[in-house]
């Protein structure tokens, strides 16, 4: 819902602040006063043209803002969050700034954004129809959407449409994978060559450093066999041999100990280290003798450090690098190996949901064929007690077909809606955009928003030119249906209709007034003897005429918003 418009330096416009609330709102006032300049003004809101010439005389910028009521507002919500636009307190400033030189931004709260982005927003807030761009009745797209609406279809389509998603979705899967089938097969065959070739090494956690250490050993053989035997040597043999001699030292410090008892320690400790190397060398002794040199063990262990390296250097640092990328290996060869049960199965799968997608787009199609026909002929006894008298209105939903002759689907279904007119008899159905004046579009819809005005998710309807050549009962017709609609929309009229005024719940008056140089145009809220005062020039353009004040009087008694229920 539109809660304030701020318009500054637009056309005659200097400042103007406008509050609005829910209910049926008319603007009023002498032509040329600004009326629709102000609609235009909130047509910029809704990515309407800017032009230089708004900007007012004299002014580098002119500027327009309006604050909407989002609230429970689920489309314009999730536009918001796709772009991380928050709403503060349930309501978004929209501003539309457009200069001297012709050019214009656009902002969303603080966001900037694109006019292309503005129009989209403001599709959810607020439709204008009469004469000014914004006229989302000449949008063949929307056509469905009021149908959809006016015959309970939404739950319909939308369930269709989730069907279609998921069919889009698995024919992407299905062509990724189709699309990918000679990468996945080399990668299999490398994959699985991988695994043959470190399944044969049979690799074992740590082996590449008992391997290397054992190759070092082997390739050194000899030298390890001459340092073990000069080892022996000066342990055990000679006249210099440490063995001997340790003993030899024990024996001569006990003798000391049997005089002075304060050596026994160091003699403890001398013990102790000829039984430590004692001990030593008799483990060096089975070492050595467990040494063996074979030339065939070395060529063999050679050659599985060579192997144990090569697999280092394609698959891991260390084997258990190597090991895990085999266990990985695996993994990923199983999943490829499914490729072929995959393709199958989704090729199933999209199959099955073809067949689905065809048979809801063919029920929604004929349940929208079927309301269609209810949808017009409702349209049609509106819009003749609304002054189109002769004016004939169809719904055309027509098939969407392949060049072979296939049906087609979209995410809507397989069919096109449009609205068609024929105002005059004789004439023949065609496109509302080509036929219809501002006056008459502005009826037609009038005359959906009636139908649709429960489901219809837009909060706010501006009419301007719906009066345009009516009067007498068309005129209170159409008062009527504004006032229905304005039970569950925020409903704003221009109009130059003293009976339609009186029915508004607000009533608004533009006024054209000079200053000096400037002319300007100023906007104000009437209502009793103020409002039957406007509606008195706008019977018969004379305030002091007794006859239109009593006129006016007996509309405000009889269709005043006030009384609305």
């Amino acid at each position: 819902m539109l809660e304030q418009l701020s318009v500054r330096n637009y056309a005659i416009m200097r400042e103007l602040v406008v509050d609005f609330s829910s209910g049926f709102t008319v603007l009023t006032g002498e032509t040329g006063a600004g009326k629709s300049i102000l609609i235009g003004a909130l047509g910029l809101l809704g990515g309407g043209k800017a032009d230089a010439d708004v900007v007012r005389a004299g002014q580098e910028q002119a500027e327009v803002a309006g604050v909407f009521v989002v609230e429970g507002n689920r489309e314009a919500l999730a536009w918001l969050g796709a772009r991380e636009i928050e709403p503060e307190d349930g309501r978004v400033v929209v501003r539309r700034v457009v200069r001297s030189s012709g050019r214009s931004s656009a902002f969303i709260q603080a966001a900037p954004v694109t006019v292309a982005d503005l129009a989209e927003f403001s599709g959810f807030l607020f439709d204008i129809h009469g004469q000014h761009e914004h006229q989302s009745l000449f949008r063949t797209e929307l056509h469905r959407q009021y149908l959809d609406a006016f015959g309970g279809l939404e739950g319909d389509a939308a369930a269709y449409a989730e069907v279609f998603r998921r069919l889009t979705e698995r024919r992407r899967e299905l062509e990724d994978l189709l699309s990918k089938e000679r990468d996945l097969v080399r990668e299999r065959e490398l994959l699985a060559h991988a695994v043959e070739e470190i399944e044969a090494a049979r690799l074992t956690p740590g082996e590449d450093e008992q391997v290397e250490q054992e190759l070092s050993l082997l390739s050194h053989l000899e030298q390890v066999a001459e340092d073990l035997k000069d080892f022996f040597s000066l342990a055990t043999e000679g006249p210099q041999a440490v063995l001997p001699a340790l003993k030899q030292m024990r024996r001569l410090l006990g003798q000391v100990e049997r005089v002075d008892r304060r050596v026994e320690p160091l003699g403890a400790r001398l013990e102790s280290a000829y039984y430590e190397l004692e001990d030593v060398t008799e483990q060096i002794r089975s070492y050595r003798e467990g040494l063996d040199f074979s030339p065939e063990r070395l060529e063999a262990v050679a050659e599985r450090s060579a192997l144990i390296q090569r697999l280092k250097r394609k698959y891991g640092d260390t084997v258990e690098e190597v090991l895990s990328f085999l266990e990985e290996a695996r993994r990923k060869l199983s999943r490829l190996e499914s490729y072929d049960e995959e393709t199958a199965r989704l090729r199933m799968e999209v199959e099955e949901l073809q067949r689905e997608v065809l048979r809801r787009a063919k029920a929604l199609m004929e349940a929208r064929v079927r309301v269609g026909e209810e949808f017009a002929r409702r349209v049609e006894t509106i819009i003749r007690s609304l002054g189109m008298q002769k004016a004939r209105f169809s719904v055309q939903v027509e098939q969407r077909l392949s060049e072979r002759g296939a049906p087609v689907c979209t995410p809507s279904g397989m069919d096109r809606v449009e609205f068609l007119i024929a105002p005059n008899p004789g004439e023949d159905f065609k496109p509302l955009r080509k036929i219809a004046s501002g006056g008459e579009i502005s009826r037609v819809m009038l005359a959906i928003k009636t139908l649709t005005a429960q489901s219809d998710p837009i909060a706010t309807l501006v009419f301007d030119e719906v009066d345009t050549g009516i009067g007498g009962e068309v005129a209170l017709a159409v008062g009527e249906y504004l006032y229905e609609v304005a039970r569950y929309k925020q409903v704003l009229c221009i109009t130059h209709i003293a009976s339609i005024a009186a029915r508004g719940d607000r009533h608004l008056v533009v006024r054209k007034r000079v200053e000096g140089n400037e002319t300007m145009a100023d906007i104000e809220y009437v209502e009793g003897d103020d409002r039957e005062e406007e509606l008195a020039r706008m019977l018969s353009g004379d305030v002091d005429s007794r006859v239109s004040r009593e006129h006016a009087r007996e509309l405000l008694m009889k269709y005043g918003g006030s009384t609305r229920g």
